[in-house]
């Protein structure tokens, strides 16, 4: 599955939201990403990075009382594999089997 690109800051974004067990708001995202990855993003920052993310199919966005909650729609582990084949695809033509020897070069280093 081909999923839209993400830039980096989106990736901590989705990063925080897969972490969390349950749905979770923008101030909690904001609160994340400066515990986790010691980022400081203004509130209207985050609102931007999930509104991308809402749009480009990434999360769900719902109401719940005064505040809007966030949850994924595609699993964390999708994601991982989708990233995983594209840097197959880009750096070793697709060839997994290429892996095991570009493996191998990196211990050398």
């Amino acid at each position: 599955m081909k999923f839209p690109e993400l830039t980096k800051c989106e990736k901590m974004v989705m990063k925080c939201i897969w972490s969390c067990e349950k749905d979770i708001n923008a101030s909690g995202v904001r609160e994340l990403l400066r515990e986790v990855y010691h980022k400081e993003y203004a509130p209207t920052t985050i609102s931007t990075f999930l509104l991308h993310l809402t749009e480009k199919g990434y999360v769900e966005k719902y109401r719940s009382g005064v505040a809007y909650f966030y949850k994924p729609k595609i699993e964390e582990k999708e994601y991982i594999i989708f990233e995983m084949q594209e840097f197959l695809d880009f750096w070793l033509d697709g060839a997994e089997e290429k892996w095991d020897v570009l493996m191998e070069q990196l211990k050398c280093t």
